[in-house]
């Protein structure tokens, strides 16, 4: 198996300071599991779409690789253990790093952080 490139990534310093989210690397591009954003970022934000980010239209996502999951799954048990209360599977689903960040400037621009927002802790890497 060939040792596969990652490496942490902020999604919004800001907001999320202490959140540091693995990417892994396919070709020449990043990619981070949808699981994870929707844990940690998406999910501080109300339900409700606003049409400027359903003008965005969608994210590609595709299906984790087995050497995807492998590492998910040592990242989540070396470093944090904290990633995840489940183990990732091919199931889990993985999308273009640069993509999710463009959408991620304009839900946050325009979709409400939730009442009962608050920052998920993690333990640091």
């Amino acid at each position: 198996m060939n040792k596969m490139e990652w490496k942490w990534a902020e999604i919004d310093p800001i907001l999320f300071e202490s959140i540091l989210i693995p990417i892994i690397q396919r070709h020449d591009r990043y990619f981070i599991c949808v699981r994870l954003v929707n844990n940690f970022i998406l999910n501080n934000y109300e339900n409700e779409l606003s049409e400027e980010a359903k003008s965005f239209g969608c994210l590609v996502g595709s299906l984790c690789t087995k050497q995807e999951v492998d590492l998910l799954n040592e990242i989540n048990k070396t470093y944090l253990n904290g990633l995840s209360d489940e183990e990732f599977t091919e199931n889990d689903i993985m999308c273009d790093f640069d993509e999710f960040i463009h959408f991620y400037h304009i839900f946050k621009k325009t979709v409400k952080l939730r009442q009962d927002f608050r920052v998920p802790v993690i333990t640091e890497p």
